[in-house]
């Protein structure tokens, strides 16, 4: 997300988050191969919902903050984000989907919405960093700070 690292960061942030739990998940629930591909579909679509709703969160954030510091002249309106009880539901039907899907025992139906919990956690977690970060690189200039700071400390 940030303008040098541009998707990388993402996409280091997704397998990061999604490696440790996709192990997890193969050694929870030994699949085939094809069950195991759909598992992976599931972790990765859990984890995209989270980013999501990082970025709803994030927004309507962004919007209360300007309307209450009245900055809305000078700033134009972003698009509504999805609406968290939208994003619940497309969350709750992804669930029932998997677990129809792969066909699991009731106990282990219930460790696998344990792991899609998990990863749909770790994607809000993950935007909200990613954008943080890329704030902080906008806003400022680390090098020049850090040249500042040896020049201070020398």
């Amino acid at each position: 997300m940030s303008r040098e690292g541009g998707d990388n960061h993402f996409i280091s942030a997704r397998e990061q988050d999604l490696g440790p739990l996709l192990e997890e998940a193969r050694a929870e629930f030994e699949l085939d191969q094809q069950r195991n591909r759909l598992l992976e579909d599931f972790l990765e679509t859990a984890w995209l919902a989270g980013t999501r709703s990082g970025h709803a969160k994030l927004l309507n954030h962004a919007i209360r903050q300007r309307e209450e510091h009245g900055h809305d002249e000078d700033w134009e309106t972003p698009p509504q984000p999805v609406q968290p009880q939208d994003l619940e539901a497309e969350f709750k039907a992804m669930m029932e989907a998997a677990a129809e899907a792969l066909n699991l025992s009731l106990n282990r139906t219930v460790a696998l919405w344990d792991l899609l919990s998990r990863a749909w956690t770790a994607g809000v977690a993950t935007y909200e960093s990613e954008v943080m970060a890329s704030l902080i690189e906008r806003r400022s200039d680390i090098a020049d700070d850090a040249e500042r700071w040896l020049e201070d400390e020398g």
